[in-house]
């Protein structure tokens, strides 16, 4: 397919030679006098028309300001590739239009050899550009399907936040859940999907440093700061400036180092261990923990002003034991991802082997799951269905799981006799009562051996309260 340029100019000679040129130099080349005839071709992409990969913008123009048209331009089509065309008297102007967003400028008189080499160059570029932007869209999609998938209704007001939080590049965002429920998952996620994309993502785990070594991975170091120092260190406050920045675990952080944190998100800028300079940082702050702050805030483990600096936007990710919704899918995602890995061809999972994975309580989560599925997919299950007794194999944690409902007894309505004078309710309230205990409160589980569906079992939990 041909590359499209727009050519705007007012000058007729200008645009015969440059179209003419470019037309021998094989590209789609359209041409307009003013603003109102771009706006309408820019319109008519809306509606499936011919849109421009790059548009040679002049400067002067007769309906309206080239570099306001530029600007229009970019907030209609913020990936449009635009090359100004000034007069050598208009240098400032052609600074200011790569401020609002131009590739490049070029000054008249032009060589128009020198024009098709900054036309190509910017097609490349924007070529680059669109490459970058799919890989990484495909990025947020393979952070998001790990852990962003499923039908549980909880989850999907969740997904629908992360949405709507990824439209704001600043709002601090604090996700609260067990480890192994996805949390730095969807971190990633929130970063794909916000402008702050072509920035870094850096995530950092508080456990896994010594407050020393915290506080000069956070904020860098000076030269000879302290030993060992032989020479400066960017911080990742700095490294992430741009991104995002995930700090996991972070009721684990020293109340010092919680202290250098709030004046971060307070003044946005930091100061290396050992130095005086102050250095602007320009982030969004992501952090999670599994932890319960407000508890921490009133021990006197945590900060309170910074407890309420860092929850803005709170989003607390249930445990896989409450999503037994989402199990299958979580199981059918993993197999598929070992099929590939380890040449596999499982296409099936055998229906013990899902109710003994929807009965487990999965105190590790969803890490726990993949780990499972990958051990026991590599080692055990050679043939075209994921079984029981692979899971078994893999897991001395299943071999007493898998209890249908033929196999539990009677439950006696604490001892009083048939007949008694008892309200309905009330024998039908105990019975849930004992169902939940031998089921320890897996409720996928009591609601099979009580023979009606979840939805309905969490009714008449509601209701008895």
């Amino acid at each position: 397919m041909k590359n499209r340029i727009l050519i705007v100019d007012d000058e007729q000679n200008i645009r015969d030679v440059l179209k003419g040129f470019l037309e021998g130099k094989n590209y789609d080349v359209r041409e307009a006098s003013n603003a109102s005839a771009v706006l309408e071709i820019i319109d008519g992409m809306r509606k499936g028309g011919w849109f421009p990969d790059l548009v040679l913008l002049d400067v002067l123009l007769p309906d309206m300001d080239g570099l306001a048209l530029l600007q229009k331009l970019k907030m209609l089509s913020p990936g449009i590739n635009v090359i100004v065309i000034t007069g050598h008297g208009n240098v400032g102007q052609s600074v200011e239009a790569m401020r609002y967003g131009a590739f490049d400028y070029i000054l008249k008189p032009f060589n128009v050899d020198e024009i098709v080499a900054r036309i190509d160059k910017a097609l490349e570029t924007g070529k680059l550009k669109k490459k970058v932007d799919r890989l990484i869209g495909r990025m947020a999609e393979d952070w998001g399907a790990s852990y962003i998938i499923g039908p549980n209704e909880f989850m999907k007001e969740i997904y629908g936040k992360i949405d709507r939080i990824a439209r704001s590049g600043s709002t601090t965002v604090f996700i609260q859940g067990e480890t192994g429920t996805g949390k730095e998952a969807i971190a990633r996620r929130i970063h794909f999907l916000s402008d702050r994309r072509d920035g870094g993502f850096v995530a950092v785990n508080a456990t896994a440093l010594t407050p020393e070594l915290m506080e000069s991975e956070l904020f860098g170091h000076e030269e000879g700061a302290f030993t060992g120092a032989v020479k400066s260190k960017e911080g990742l406050f700095e490294v992430a400036s741009g991104g995002t920045l995930f700090l996991d675990e972070i009721g684990d952080m020293t109340l010092p180092i919680q202290s250098k944190i709030l004046r971060v998100l307070q003044e946005k800028c930091i100061r290396r261990v050992g130095g005086t300079e102050t250095i602007d940082v320009d982030i969004r702050l992501i952090t999670a923990t599994n932890k319960n702050l407000e508890e921490a805030v009133k021990e006197g483990y945590f900060r309170q002003d910074l407890y309420y600096r860092l929850n803005v936007v709170p989003l607390v990710i249930p445990p896989l034991r409450d999503r037994i919704d989402d199990i299958e899918c979580f199981l059918r995602f993993f197999i598929d991802n070992f099929n590939r890995e380890f040449g596999k061809s499982v296409k099936n999972i055998a229906p013990k082997a899902l109710v003994a994975c929807e009965e487990y309580l999965w105190p590790g989560n969803i890490r726990e799951l993949r780990n499972l599925i990958e051990r026991t997919m590599l080692l055990e299950c050679d043939g075209d269905t994921l079984t029981l007794e692979n899971l078994r194999n893999s897991s001395r944690k299943f071999l007493d799981i898998g209890i249908s409902p033929s196999d539990v007894r009677p439950i006696s309505v604490r001892g009083r006799r048939l007949g008694a004078s008892i309200p309905l309710e009330q024998i039908e309230r105990e019975h849930i009562e004992g169902v939940l205990r031998i089921s320890n409160g897996n409720k996928n589980r009591a609601a099979r051996i009580l023979g009606i569906d979840r939805s309905t079992l969490y009714n008449k939990l509601k209701k008895y309260n």
